[in-house]
């Protein structure tokens, strides 16, 4: 879970998965690799797993980054600029995201007092987010995607709900990947 720079320092991270008593063995090895050597489970896959949903959230930041270098350019914003108010948005984003995990985990859709924001503003300004990518002719396959869950979720009746709620419309909590022979993003062999 590192860029290169990070391999061998404090702050790289490492998961692992498997039996205990084999990580137990090797961990003075995986932590020369890295100071945040993780076990985090005995399953074998858990660790592809968990590593793909990190990049999965690594990933909408980069794509959002790269749309709002996109709006930027088209509106004639200097990078620069963008960087300096990321840098003060950064710790309301961090808090969304924190809230967003704790909520589904508890499975707290509906607004409620501690809602920090609910769907229906958010698809507001994302609206006229589209409308601007339309107008200044940028790539919106990755932006109509988020459009597409939105929808869902309003037609079933959620725009007054906590943006947590959306999470019910990106796929089930159940095993249907083990069912399906798909498992951390890796086809199961044998």
């Amino acid at each position: 879970m590192a860029t290169p720079d990070f391999v061998g320092t404090d702050a790289g991270t490492i998961l692992i998965s498997g039996p205990r008593q084999a990580f137990d063995a090797n961990e003075e090895m995986f932590r020369a690799l890295g100071g945040n050597v993780q076990h985090i489970g005995e399953e074998p896959g858990r660790a592809n797993a968990l590593d793909s949903a990190l990049l999965a959230l690594m990933w909408g930041a980069l794509f959002g980054t790269l749309h709002a270098i996109a709006v930027s350019q088209a509106e004639e914003i200097d990078l620069g600029e963008l960087a300096r108010q990321w840098t003060a948005t950064a710790p309301v984003v961090d808090g969304l995201v924190a809230d967003l995990i704790k909520r589904t985990d508890a499975s707290r859709f509906a607004s409620d007092d501690e809602t920090l924001s609910s769907i229906s503003p958010h698809y507001g300004a994302f609206q006229h987010l589209l409308e601007l990518m339309e107008a200044r002719k940028i790539d919106r396959s990755v932006a109509d995607g988020y459009d597409a869950i939105f929808q869902r979720a309003i037609a079933a009746g959620h725009l007054h709900d906590d943006f947590a709620a959306l999470s019910q419309f990106l796929g089930s909590p159940d095993k249907r990947s083990l069912r399906s022979g798909v498992r951390g993003g890796s086809l199961l062999t044998g």
